[in-house]
């Protein structure tokens, strides 16, 4: 009776020793499975994380291309006011020559 209860227990412990790999390998392929779409959230974070680092880097630049724009513009407008003053002295100095033209004349004459 001991021989055939333990063998009983023998053959339900081989049952449920065969239910567990089952359940194991289900579980791996579950594991596999899920694996993949892990994989793939990581590489997408990585490419975030990339992206986000590469348009800070860009904004630094165009901040910097602005601030260059800027000091630009600010240089050509120095340039266009002093161009201005220059002309405007050049007229200046037209109009007195065309005055005193005719009393050179007349005293060298």
């Amino acid at each position: 009776t001991d021989s055939l209860e333990m063998r009983r227990k023998y053959g339900e412990q081989a049952v449920e020793m065969d239910g567990l790999k089952a359940e194991i390998e289900r579980l791996k392929e579950h594991i596999k499975a899920s694996e993949r779409p892990l994989a793939d959230i990581k590489a997408l974070e990585i490419r975030l994380e990339t992206t986000e680092r590469e348009r800070s880097e860009m904004a630094d630049k165009l901040k910097e291309s602005d601030k260059f724009a800027d000091e630009s513009r600010a240089r050509l407008d120095e340039m266009l006011a002093y161009a201005n003053q220059t002309n405007a002295r050049l007229k200046l100095a037209e109009v007195k020559l065309k005055q005193m033209t005719p009393r050179i004349s007349r005293d060298l004459g």
